[in-house]
C-alpha cells in the first residue's frame, strides 16, 4: 500500500504471511493470509500522525 501526500511525502504500509527472519527449512509454512486487512493497511498509510521526524 502506498500513499502520496500532499506535501509531496509518500508512505508505504505493508504486510506479510510469512517470516523473513527465517529461510524455508525453518519455517517453510506460510500463514493463511496476511495479518491485517488492506483496510487497516490503508488507514496506517493514510494517518496523518504517522510522519518521520
Amino acid at each position: 500500500m502506498q500513499h502520496w501526500r500532499l506535501d509531496g511525502s509518500v508512505t508505504f504500509a505493508s504486510a506479510c504471511n510469512d517470516d523473513p527472519v527465517l529461510d524455508d527449512d525453518q519455517d517453510p509454512n506460510p500463514r493463511p493470509q496476511i495479518p491485517v486487512t488492506w483496510e487497516q493497511l490503508a488507514a496506517f498509510a493514510t494517518d496523518p500522525a504517522l510522519a518521520s521526524r
